[in-house]
């Protein structure tokens, strides 16, 4: 496990906000944290495990994972939930690990990983995983406690120093004021460089001269490829998000977030985009297609939303759908709490669709993936118990699993 990673806080990672939040209303950035301003993506974390769930992550088995959760007691008294987090181990690390299902409650274990972001919830993605104590190792959770106060007091919570020397030099008085840093900031610099925010491969190191702000350089930038189905998904956040109020149409093209999604899905579709007689047009008048080929897809094939001559967006049909949606999670839910001994209801998704469709709720266009992403929302925004529950991707069901 990298001693380059930077050891941090469960209740840091939970509480801070996230790169673009602050600085850049860009997707790229949302899984970028920012602590006392240093933004970070790949984590250290320790705690106890206090609970596990076995998730099935594709069709094929091989992708099925683990998600554990563990505790290291940094939140805060108020709120008991600050100090706990969820990591996504693969099968392969887990039993690396040399752990059992539901037999390590207690178990202290060390995790290296990238942090990721649904919502407003967070999840660490695991790179690797070692276990470091049993339930009665106190010290080794003060030993891991302590790493995390020193880095927190010698990397993160100091500002920059600057001394100022008075030089001699061609081209300068002996008056001028040369910035220069002295060797513990040169130190902490470095150091500050170890907050990975890409795999160390991605960057490179330049040869450093003693007033050089830059430490290293990416010479590539990061190419993200965004689908119709994500941009469709997001926009029917961004009207979840808006309590279904009517909108203009503007206001949804302009918003920044969108906007940047679409410039990125136009600019891999720049190829794909014909008009008559070939005619030639701007990047705007690109992204303009694209956003109404969406708009189209929503209102015509899916009929989730209409939108008038004046251009208003309607979304009564997507709002119906999504209450009733939350309408039978929360049944399946409350009957798997009330008869845990009853055979177990779920929501199968193809089955539903076929419903919704013939009473004509929602348009043919509408497809599963969809429909899993707005029971995806509705159980972390709304239910705010995600970990409970289950996807079955071999039968594109849902069920309601419990906490474990």
């Amino acid at each position: 496990m990298s001693r380059n990673i930077p050891p941090i806080f469960i209740y840091d990672i939970i509480t801070s906000p996230p790169l673009s939040k602050i600085y850049f209303q860009n997707a790229w950035y949302l899984n970028l944290i920012i602590i006392n301003n240093f933004p970070i993506s790949k984590v250290r974390v320790f705690g106890r495990i206090i609970g596990e769930v076995y998730r099935s992550g594709k069709a094929n088995s091989k992708f099925d994972f683990i998600l554990i959760q563990i505790d290291d007691c940094s939140g805060s008294s108020n709120n008991s939930n600050s100090s706990s987090i969820f990591c996504k181990i693969k099968l392969e690390e887990y039993t690396r690990c040399e752990l059992n299902f539901n037999s390590n409650y207690g178990k202290i274990v060390e995790i290296t990983g990238t942090v990721v972001t649904y919502g407003e919830n967070r999840e660490i993605h695991c790179e690797s995983m070692n276990i470091i104590g049993k339930k009665n190792e106190f010290s080794v959770e003060v030993k891991f406690w302590q790493e995390r106060m020193d880095y927190r007091k010698k990397v993160l919570e100091p500002g920059w120093v600057f001394v100022r020397e008075k030089v001699t030099c061609e081209g300068y008085n002996n008056d001028d004021d040369v910035v220069r840093f002295d060797t513990q900031e040169t130190t902490r610099r470095q150091r500050r460089a170890e907050l990975v925010l890409s795999d160390e491969n991605d960057v490179e190191e330049i040869e450093e001269r003693e007033d050089s702000m830059i430490i290293y350089v990416n010479e590539e930038s990061p190419v993200q490829i965004i689908t119709n189905l994500q941009l469709t998904i997001e926009i029917i956040r961004w009207i979840i998000i808006s309590n279904f109020i009517p909108f203009k149409l503007a206001k949804l093209f302009h918003d920044k977030y969108i906007a940047n999604l679409v410039d990125i899905l136009t600019e891999t579709q720049l190829a794909t985009i014909q008009i008559g007689n070939n005619e030639s047009f701007s990047f705007e008048q690109a992204r303009k297609i694209v956003f109404q080929r969406i708009r189209h897809d929503l209102q015509i094939n899916m009929n989730l939303i209409s939108v008038t001559k004046s251009q208003t967006v309607y979304s009564d049909n997507l709002h119906a759908l999504y209450k009733h949606l939350k309408t039978c999670l929360v049944r399946i839910r409350q009957r798997a709490l009330n008869e845990p001994e009853a055979r177990q209801d779920v929501l199968d998704v193809l089955y539903y669709l076929s419903v919704v469709k013939h009473h004509k709720v929602v348009g043919e266009g509408l497809g599963y993936k969809l429909v899993n992403a707005m029971v995806d929302y509705i159980t972390v925004e709304d239910l705010q118990d995600r970990g409970s529950w289950r996807y079955y991707p071999k039968s594109i069901e849902w069920s309601y699993i419990g906490s474990k």
